[in-house]
């Protein structure tokens, strides 16, 4: 079996990538395309590893290099991200060289959120495990329960490829503080580009950062739920919010896929700290969906809630 996991930054893959790799009849393998996953010149993830994650490319290291090194993830920018199917030969060659490596096989991409159609015409038979997380859970994650947010605008320096600026970045948090965001750049300086770039968000253009946040969440969530209407017999939705708290959902979505989850994975996970209970969200998010939702309907782009079905706990 092939199972690719996939959901925005911010909304739990790493906890779910770990939860998976509590069974015992799966390899899975993270972020599989990261650009400095082997590395001669700069640093490496697998040498490097500190949140635990690379340790199943170990084995494999030497033939690693031959596929991997000199090569990386698909050097998106942050417009092509979204809207470009440019995985190559050589990306799927290596992909295949790691679904290879064991009868149960789960990859979770990084940046590849807006390429599944892509992934699923060349792995046909795979099944492909969306994370998704409540849309305020994720924006506050981002913002890491800033308590002035509310006065930041624009974080990220206006232009699509403001990420790729140090010196801007640099610029920013000298005036801001280096506290101020974590690591939010790519998903910001994504939520700006989607509401230039998408005519049914151009309106929030000058809006919050957390506005932008919102959309940027929203447009993802109608990308994917195109895809599995599409797919639906080879998709799951996998619930960050009542993963936290159940451990029979996680039990449930495992035995749906055929894997063996092992008692008290989720204890685990949370004695070795990579779970952290809910902080109280600080946004009320529920304006901002109303004036998005307005906004697409005006275009007849179909906004379904259902998520509110299966996240809610």
């Amino acid at each position: 079996m092939k199972i690719i996991l996939f959901g925005l930054r911010r909304s739990g893959t790493t906890l779910s990538f770990n939860i998976f790799r509590q069974c015992s009849n799966l390899l899975c393998f993270y972020e599989p395309l990261h650009p400095n996953l082997v590395s001669t010149e700069g640093v490496s993830c697998i040498n490097e590893d500190k949140k635990n994650v690379y340790m199943e490319y170990k084995p494999f290291y030497a033939e690693l290099l031959k596929y991997h090194e000199g090569f990386g993830a698909p050097k998106y920018s942050v417009a092509e991200e979204l809207v470009v199917n440019n995985l190559t030969n050589r990306h799927f060659a290596y992909l295949d060289f790691l679904f290879a490596r064991a009868a149960n096989v789960l990859i979770q991409p990084v940046r590849l959120n807006y390429q599944l159609h892509q992934l699923q015409a060349r792995y046909p038979d795979a099944c492909f495990v969306w994370v998704i997380r409540q849309p305020d859970g994720f924006i506050n994650s981002v913002l890491k329960y800033r308590p002035d947010l509310f006065g930041y605008r624009d974080a990220c320096l206006p232009g699509n490829y403001a990420i790729d600026s140090c010196k801007k970045n640099f610029i920013f948090r000298m005036m801001r503080g280096w506290g101020a965001f974590d690591d939010p750049w790519s998903q910001i300086a994504a939520a700006n580009h989607i509401v230039q770039c998408r005519p049914y968000l151009q309106k929030f253009i000058t809006s919050y950062t957390w506005l932008k946040l919102l959309a940027l969440w929203y447009d993802h969530y109608w990308f994917v739920m195109d895809f599995i209407r599409k797919n639906r017999d080879k998709c799951f939705l996998f619930s960050y919010d009542k993963a936290c708290v159940s451990e029979n959902y996680i039990r449930e979505i495992m035995s749906s896929m055929g894997m063996r989850y092992e008692t008290s994975g989720l204890s685990a996970l949370v004695d070795a700290g990579l779970l952290k209970r809910h902080k109280e969200s600080r946004i009320d998010i529920a304006e901002g969906e109303m004036l998005i939702q307005k906004e697409f309907r005006s275009f007849d782009v179909d906004l379904d809630l259902s998520y509110r079905h299966f996240i809610s706990s």
